[in-house]
């Protein structure tokens, strides 16, 4: 019995995402089934034709903790925050080793941003500034995604 709770209990845990804003558009993977947990927003990115951002961070950079909390205020005052899925993730494990996420795409400097369109990885930023790089973001790749959309609607 005990088992099969712990079971459901693990099964709930890998289904939810964790979010760190009241409008739930900012979320946050944390470090137990991250790669899991990744691959499945991606796919819920790509089905909704959503561009996802996965913020990189480490709890020993205090610059890291402002733009966290940047992330999580800001998604309320975002112009098409419908378009962007912002994710956050720790760059370290609890054993401070790069997390699998990190070891995957070869994140090993912070803060960094990590842009997914359609599933795949499409560019890696790096830098403090929160609102141009999310203005960036918007500009280079809303743009690409709302064309595609057109063009397909076209056919």
């Amino acid at each position: 019995m005990t088992f099969e709770i712990t079971l459901q209990a693990r099964e709930e845990r890998r289904r939810a995402l964790r979010y760190t804003c009241p409008k739930d558009c900012v979320g946050e993977i944390d470090e137990s089934d991250s790669l899991w947990m990744l691959e499945k927003i991606l796919d819920r990115a790509q089905e909704e034709n959503k561009t996802a951002v996965l913020f990189m961070w480490t709890r020993s950079c205090g610059r890291c903790k402002e733009i966290k909390d940047k992330l999580s205020a800001s998604c309320k005052l975002q112009q098409n925050a419908h378009d962007i899925l912002l994710l956050t993730h720790e760059l370290r494990d609890s054993r401070d080793d790069l997390s699998p996420i990190a070891q995957l795409y070869r994140v090993k400097h912070v803060p960094s941003y990590l842009v997914f369109q359609g599933g795949a990885l499409k560019e890696v930023l790096y830098g403090t500034g929160v609102g141009s790089i999310l203005h960036t973001i918007k500009n280079k790749y809303l743009r690409l995604s709302h064309n595609h959309q057109s063009r397909e609607n076209n056919m």
